[in-house]
């Protein structure tokens, strides 16, 4: 999430999804979220083993790189 966001947290959003990585956009925005719930953390393990952790969390996101491309201009 780095590179799209300005700043990345640990926080709870929503107390019933518990604790997530937020993204949040230049303007305050949330641009990105992954509920770090324990269903979701495997996934994203083995997506990160596969190198396809990025892929993994623009889809949770509904993003894009097209649409990031766009926001970066």
């Amino acid at each position: 999430m780095k590179p799209y966001c300005v700043t990345v947290k640990r926080e709870t959003l929503d107390p019933d999804e518990g604790e997530a990585v937020v993204g949040y956009y230049v303007t305050g925005e949330i641009l990105m979220c992954v509920i770090l719930d324990p269903f979701e953390v495997p996934v994203m393990k083995v997506a990160l083993d596969k190198g396809t952790l990025k892929d993994y969390i623009l889809a949770a996101n509904d993003l894009t790189e097209d649409m990031l491309a766009s926001l970066e201009k």
